[in-house]
């Protein structure tokens, strides 16, 4: 509970005009404490449902996904997304219509952390809402195939859209398949580099 007011408060103060003559709080409160949140998520799971619930939580990740100055902030955002996608979908899912467009807009390799984020989150949202996708379909997978063939991206970033694309072709594997031809080959060089056989 005082990681989430901390980060809400800092949030509060980042963006209020009235606090412009004021010291304004460093983003480490943000991403730090986010870091914090999806490491005690990851260890109790859904035992956090009833906290995350009763709190702006959500919220706050969401508009951490938007803090501009901070790729730091964005990158451990997008991180606790595909936690929360992970783990409590169903306090998630009601916010993905909102989400979705944020993850399509950091999927452009700008910041490969924050990309390579993105992206994974993605896929552990795909595997939960698979057909909600259908909306956003056709600029996830051209976001996608753009990221996987571009060979000036992180090993990291690569990988982890590998993984996404295939995890979106388990729920549409007919939109995929129609592409497969121009990224088929840079798909197979990716994961290649993909050590968890159950990714593979």
């Amino acid at each position: 509970k005082k990681t989430v007011a901390m980060m809400n408060d800092t949030l509060a103060l980042r963006h209020n005009p009235a606090a412009a003559t004021m010291r304004t709080p460093p983003a480490d409160f943000l991403f730090c404490g986010m870091d914090l949140v999806s490491a005690i998520l990851s260890s109790t799971g859904r035992a956090m449902e009833t906290l995350v619930t009763s709190s702006n939580l959500v919220q706050i990740v969401g508009a951490c996904c938007m803090e501009g100055d901070s790729p730091d902030t964005r990158q451990s955002a997008f991180a606790l997304v595909g936690d929360l996608a992970r783990l409590l979908w169903p306090v998630l899912a009601p916010a993905m219509p909102t989400f979705v467009p944020l993850h399509l807009q950091h999927m452009d390799g700008k910041y490969n952390s924050v990309s390579s984020n993105a992206v994974w989150a993605l896929g552990e949202v795909a595997l939960k809402w698979g057909e909600g996708l259908t909306p956003w379909l056709e600029p996830i997978l051209h976001r996608l195939i753009a990221l996987m063939t571009d060979t000036s991206i992180s090993r990291q970033l690569n990988a982890n859209v590998s993984i996404c694309l295939g995890r979106i072709a388990m729920v549409f594997p007919d939109a995929v398949a129609s592409s497969a031809p121009s990224f088929m080959s840079a798909w197979c060089v990716a994961l290649r580099f993909v050590n968890d056989p159950s990714e593979k």
